[in-house]
């Protein structure tokens, strides 16, 4: 997971969405993720998911505003 969400998060530090500035079906593959492991307070290891969104700022950036 870390280094995917590397890559991801260089691509989220200039494109609102991961291919780009719209949203694509990836998005909700990545964003759905997100706020299921991510956002999601009765998830598994939360605190292992919260000290990765420590080290990719961007990436959790881009879930906030998926989730909208």
């Amino acid at each position: 997971m870390p280094a995917f969400l590397k890559s991801i998060d260089a691509q989220l530090k200039t494109n609102k969405f991961i291919l780009g500035n719209e949203i694509t079906y990836v998005d909700f593959f990545v964003g759905g993720s997100f706020a299921n492991w991510f956002a999601n307070p009765n998830c598994f290891n939360t605190d292992r998911w919260a000290k990765l969104l420590e080290k990719f700022p961007n990436f959790n950036a881009y879930g906030k505003r998926f989730m909208g």
